[in-house]
């Protein structure tokens, strides 16, 4: 028991009695820490160094269970890096010369980290920087500095909660899979309680007087459709207006039912600014609802006789943008593809140069969607449907994707 019995300890100030170094080990707590390699000793040869001789610093890391673990090292002089396991022996679990190391599925535990100098005939480097940053697991602890000074984070789509003391990466109930305030109504974009699918807890209950717009049992535009996901102005159930991209002045259309919607700028007027080009022409927009999220969705406008156009995809009030293309396509048409497209209502909104304001334009549309997604909804149904599984086609009997 310590120092100076036990012999990893070197000093009664070591942080450790598992790794024996001559140097003090310090615990990492920043995503990037700065340190010298002057005067310290040589506790350790990476198995990947093209030199053992090197003089090195040691770091404890403890760890929560991780997805991810990215380490590396810079300095003046070339300097390798390497993890050991909590008894700070045995192989290495992961080794970089010259480089970084780059791990998944790491268990939750103590670890150390090694910086080592790659030749000992190199002069010390006067400082070097060591990043460290990790992505915890869905369940895994959040507490602790290594996740509040941003080392560790929540692999997206997951937030850190739960009961203070004991935090941990879950899943928020705006897209957890649970109606958690009993209404009928589960996550986003259904729940009136969610503003998107991060939202952290859903607690509104539709409709009723302080409900949103789109979930308050009222046709609010008039135009014959009541709240999400009826109403197409609607891009949630807790979106606040039921007008469909209230800029265009050329009013709704119907919405995308099928891959391929022709349609045409005669007519139309310059309502839209679009955020990726300078187009000046006449523009429109068309209402894509989406009763799944799509793993990737594409659209263009291939095949178009206006030769010049913008494609942008907001959300149903054209306000938000989730992406935008000038002249991805074939010649001047665009093309642009948007990867997990959370369900809800959007709005395609095309634009032509003034030169194209009097022709006619194709808009394709198409998306895949995940295993496990249900499969029942118009989209993907028909010759030419918007919607299909990534892989394999639509189970008949469990109506999801294979």
């Amino acid at each position: 028991t310590d120092f100076p019995s036990d012999p990893s300890c070197k000093s009664a100030a070591g942080t450790s009695e598992s790794c024996t170094s001559v140097d003090p080990i310090l615990t990492l707590t920043g995503s990037n820490t700065s340190d010298t390699l002057v005067g310290t000793a040589n506790d350790f040869a990476p198995t990947c160094a093209s030199d053992p001789g090197g003089v090195d610093n040691v770091y404890q890391l403890t760890l929560p269970n991780l997805l991810t673990l990215d380490i590396s090292a810079d300095g003046a002089s070339a300097v390798d890096v390497s993890l050991l396991d909590s008894t700070c022996g045995g192989t290495e679990l992961g080794c970089g010369d010259f480089s970084s190391i780059s791990l998944t599925d790491v268990a939750a535990g103590t670890y150390f980290v090694v910086v080592d100098l790659s030749f000992s005939s190199f002069e010390s480097p006067d400082t070097y920087d060591l990043f460290v940053n990790g992505t915890v697991a869905l369940g895994a602890s959040c507490e602790g500095a290594l996740f509040a000074n941003g080392v560790l984070t929540c692999e997206t789509g997951s937030v850190c909660g739960g009961a203070a003391g004991s935090h941990k990466c879950i899943l928020p109930e705006c897209s957890d899979g649970i109606d958690n305030n009993h209404d009928g109504k589960i996550d986003y974009p259904d729940d009136p309680s969610c503003a998107s699918p991060l939202g952290a807890s859903e607690t509104t209950i539709c409709p009723g007087p302080s409900c949103p717009a789109c979930a308050n049992g009222a046709d609010d535009d008039g135009d014959g459709k009541k709240d999400f996901p009826a109403d197409f102005g609607c891009a949630a159930a807790s979106s606040t207006s039921e007008l469909f991209c209230p800029a265009d002045n050329d009013g709704a259309t119907t919405p995308i039912s099928s891959a391929t919607t022709n349609s045409t700028f005669v007519g139309a007027h310059n309502d839209l600014a679009l955020d990726c080009g300078g187009g000046a022409g006449h523009d429109r927009s068309f209402p894509l609802q989406l009763p799944v999220p799509v793993q990737s969705l594409t659209i263009d406008t291939e095949g178009s006789q206006a030769t010049d156009t913008i494609l942008e995809l907001f959300d149903a009030q054209c306000f938000i943008e989730t992406a935008c293309n000038d002249d991805g396509g074939t010649g001047f048409l665009s093309s642009l593809t948007a990867s997990n497209v959370p369900a809800g209502n959007y709005a395609v909104a095309v634009q032509a140069t003034t030169a194209n304001n009097g022709k006619s334009f194709v808009i394709n549309a198409h998306g895949t969607v995940a295993s496990g997604t249900v499969c029942n909804s118009a989209l993907f149904k028909g010759a030419n449907p918007v919607l299909t599984c990534a892989t394999g086609t639509c189970s008949a009997t469990t109506h999801k994707c294979p």
